[in-house]
């Protein structure tokens, strides 16, 4: 188990470094930032009710602004953004979403809220919508291209500290290496 355990480790070091997610892709709308704003503005400021004028269901409403007449949103100047003045402000009176309704937005999604509006805010669709884009099979030695993805879903698991051969037992491990094989019955 351990030879095993460090045979996917050499693996993965050799395949080099992970990339950084935020220094290379984009903050996807439909993934990091509409749960982020359903879950903690959509009761005010959502399809139904609209406290100050204010709707962040759409680019376009979100952009306009409530009543105060400034706009919610800057692409690329999150710093300006009233949106981000507006969750970052130690003033309990300014402060959104307000302290009463205990939905304080962790950092690590503020993060992501400012680096979304820095790349320009880009809205986006629902993911239904997007096109499907088909992705590349890893280059690392496999002839199967099943077997390719899950060779790199086993290192980063590994990297991060866990184990795909821990957490199953070893008749799942036999069903699997018999149906790769084509067996199906046993």
């Amino acid at each position: 188990m351990r030879l095993r355990r460090g045979v996917l480790l050499a693996i993965a070091i050799a395949a080099g470094p992970l990339p950084c997610r935020a220094a290379e892709a984009p903050v996807d709308f439909a993934r990091d930032i509409q749960p982020l704003l359903a879950s903690r503005c959509y009761d005010c400021h959502g399809p139904e009710k609209a406290k100050g004028g204010l709707h962040l269901t759409t680019l376009k409403n979100a952009l306009r602004g409530g009543e105060s007449g400034e706009p919610t949103l800057i692409a690329g100047a999150s710093a300006r953004s009233l949106l981000i003045k507006r969750v970052t402000t130690l003033d309990e009176d300014d402060v959104m979403p307000p302290p009463k309704q205990h939905k304080t937005i962790p950092p690590a999604q503020l993060a992501l809220l400012k680096e979304w509006i820095r790349q320009g805010a880009p809205w986006g669709r629902h993911w239904s919508y997007e096109p499907v884009v088909r992705q590349s099979v890893p280059k690392n030695g496999e002839t199967n291209p099943v077997d390719a993805f899950k060779r790199d879903e086993q290192a980063l698991l590994l990297l991060s500290g866990g184990s795909a051969l821990d957490s199953a037992g070893r008749s799942c491990l036999f069903r699997a290496r018999c149906f790769g094989r084509g067996l199906t019955r046993l």
